[in-house]
């Protein structure tokens, strides 16, 4: 999923660096090497009478000369060595071919007109009779029935492991169920091409991923032909503006390798101005609070509250604040919904919502 490609880029940019790092040190270790080595040949000539001071001097004066290039030498074919080995992952990555094909249209071709159509804005989602594992053998939801309607404001509460997140997976189409189907309105997901039921959704994830690049270049991921106006309105109603004007050059400011020079908040801020930049029609936030700290989940919370309008929203919760207002609440367990309705409701009886509260597993 989303957040696991994030963690799997963050750590190949550590083990980059740490690798260029070691690379330096080999470099300039070499340096010295030879330095010293030629210093202890001139050494020794000199002092049998071989050579004189003049031709010592030359020898050190060519060499220091030689440093420059043989280290672009030397570097030159690290880097090379570096980019085959990236360029084979590329290659056998896009050799691999997709688990959630684009559906045919007549004639043959992929995402055909009928594929490309936008799904409609206002159609209800439903879950039939759905099952999936990652391994086939172990799976992780099992005959998942259930509907959202248009408009309506619900979340996914669980133990770990219940299938929350795999719900939202489907959604998305990053895999396709292996029995049962998950529709939009009348239609199957899978007769829509991934880019149009992907534009459909805006996601916020628990730890989202930003580019080492400007705030601007961040935001317009979601929409690249939006101006500044669109980009300041979508930052206030993400409760960001404040932040982002304050730092110097504004949108222009670089924010670091995994927005590294903004706070978890601030990042979370921008994700979400991020998603009200596309305008979707469904809302997916998948934990987009777990980690913060109170007063950023206030803010964030005003922000989400404030611009969902009638779309269509849904939680992966592991906060009270969060489900509290929903309209419903899906309680997972072994995959399929153990209980499902309002907070007052859940909480009136009986049953796994109880447990997970008083447990402390949905925490205030």
């Amino acid at each position: 999923n989303f957040e696991q490609q994030a963690d799997v880029i963050r750590r190949k940019s550590y083990e980059r660096d740490i690798y260029s790092h070691v690379e330096w040190i080999k470099q300039e270790g070499l340096t010295y090497v030879c330095y010293a080595l030629l210093m202890a040949g001139c050494t020794w000539r000199y002092l049998a009478g071989h050579i004189d001071l003049g031709i010592v001097a030359a020898c050190l004066a060519a060499y220091l000369g030689l440093v420059g290039p043989m280290q672009s030498l030397f570097t030159a074919f690290t880097l090379w060595g570096g980019a085959s080995a990236a360029l084979t992952r590329i290659g056998a990555v896009l050799d691999t071919a997709t688990t959630t094909p684009d559906p045919v249209a007549a004639g043959g071709a992929e995402g055909g007109l009928a594929g490309e159509a936008a799904p409609p804005a206002r159609a209800p989602l439903v879950f039939a009779g759905v099952a999936f594992g990652y391994d086939p053998a172990q799976p992780v939801l099992r005959d998942l029935t259930l509907t959202i309607a248009p408009g309506e404001r619900v979340a996914f509460v669980g133990p770990s492991g219940a299938g929350k997140t795999t719900v939202t997976q489907l959604l998305l189409r990053l895999y396709d169920p292996q029995a049962g189907v998950v529709r939009l309105g009348d239609t199957d997901l899978r007769a829509y091409s991934t880019r149009a039921l992907r534009r459909h959704f805006g996601v916020v994830p628990q730890d989202p991923f930003i580019f080492n690049t400007t705030l601007r270049d961040n935001l317009r991921v979601a929409r690249p032909d939006a101006d500044d106006a669109a980009i300041r309105r979508a930052c206030e109603q993400a409760n960001a503006w404040e932040f982002i004007a304050a730092l110097p050059g504004g949108l222009d400011a670089r924010v670091g390798e995994g927005g590294s020079m903004l706070s978890g908040g601030q990042r979370q801020r921008l994700a979400i101005a991020r998603a009200l930049l596309a305008a979707p029609a469904c809302f997916i936030f998948d934990e987009a609070t777990s980690a913060l700290d109170t007063l950023s989940e206030r803010l964030i919370s005003e922000a989400i509250e404030n611009n969902l309008g009638d779309r269509t929203a849904i939680f992966i919760a592991h906060r009270l604040s969060t489900v509290k207002h929903c309209d419903r609440i899906f309680v997972l367990e072994g995959g399929v919904v153990a209980q499902t309705g309002t907070y007052d409701e859940l909480m009136a009886r009986p049953g796994l919502f109880q447990d997970l509260v008083r447990g402390q597993q949905l925490r205030g």
